[in-house]
Parts: C-alpha cells; structure tokens; sequence
C-alpha cells in the first residue's frame, strides 16, 4: 500500500515539475511567526523551489530564522505569503495587522502586485509527510493563480488583496 501512495505522490511531484517548466520564477518570502517576525526554513525553501520560487532569507535544510521588517523591505519579494505555525486562516486573519500596519507594507512589490497570500501553513508546511505534496500544489497555485482554479479551498489558502 505504501509504494502506491508514494508511487501517487511522486506522479503528482512530476506533474508539478511539467507544468511550471518554462515559467518565471517568483522571488518568495514565507512568514512562519509574526511577532517576533521568523521566515519559514527547514523543507519549506525546497517546497517553494519545486513549486517554481525563488526562497529568500531562507534555505534548505536551515531552521526557520528571525529576520527584521527592514529586511523583508529589503529582498521586496514578488509574493508575500503569511503562514503563522498552528495558525488557520481565520486566525490569521484576527492578527494581520502585526504584518499590514507595518511601515513600508504598501510599498512592497508584492503588494502593489496583489501577491500577498495566507495560507494554512500548519496544514501544509509545518508537518513533514505526504501533505507536504499538498502544500507543493498550494504554492504553484499561489505563484502562478492566473492560470486557473485551485483544487484547494479559501481555507487552504486565500489571497489578502
């Protein structure tokens, strides 16, 4: 039964791979804590790079890190996503503004670009296993949403703006 759902899952991961192929790729910021400010490490930088972004202040198999305001000003990524660990989106929504009041937020790229996402991180990015696969799916969904309708739902992931 195991080499069926790993079989089924890595024929997802290869979809994946297809479809964002010949796509730009977005500079991507994940923020896993809100106060103190911490950006999203361990499996997640490499979830982003299969899912067709660029990581920044992150890396693969580094630990989720403290980072300032300035320096999320700083690397003014292409898309913002918001994924407090334990957090739903509603939840999320309730503490938004520890992101949104913040000085400069209007001026980031992804702001001005309507690229900034929430996205039940507790559910797809902070638990290592099969969903993991999910999440992939989620952040394709998120850097390339032009190209048409989720699979997943307005409690998976929305977009702020």
């Amino acid at each position: 039964k195991a080499d069926v759902v790993i079989a089924c899952l890595e024929k997802r991961l290869s979809v994946v791979s297809q479809q964002i192929k010949n796509l730009k790729r977005p500079s991507v910021v994940i923020i896993e804590w809100l106060d103190p400010l911490m950006v999203a490490g361990h499996w997640v930088p490499e979830m982003v790079e299969r899912a067709g972004g660029n990581m920044l202040l992150s890396k693969r198999g580094e630990k989720s890190v403290e980072v300032s305001w300035e320096q999320i000003l700083q690397t003014n990524p292409d898309v913002l996503i918001i994924a407090p660990c334990g957090f739903s989106i509603s939840r999320t929504m309730e503490e938004i503004v520890l992101i949104s009041q913040r000085e400069g937020f209007k001026n980031l790229k992804a702001y001005k670009e309507k690229n900034i996402f929430l996205m039940d991180g507790d559910a797809y990015l902070t638990r290592p296993g099969p969903r993991v696969v999910d999440g992939i799916e989620i952040l394709v969904d998120i850097f390339y949403s032009q190209r048409g309708e989720s699979r997943h739902s307005e409690n998976d992931w929305r977009r702020l703006l």
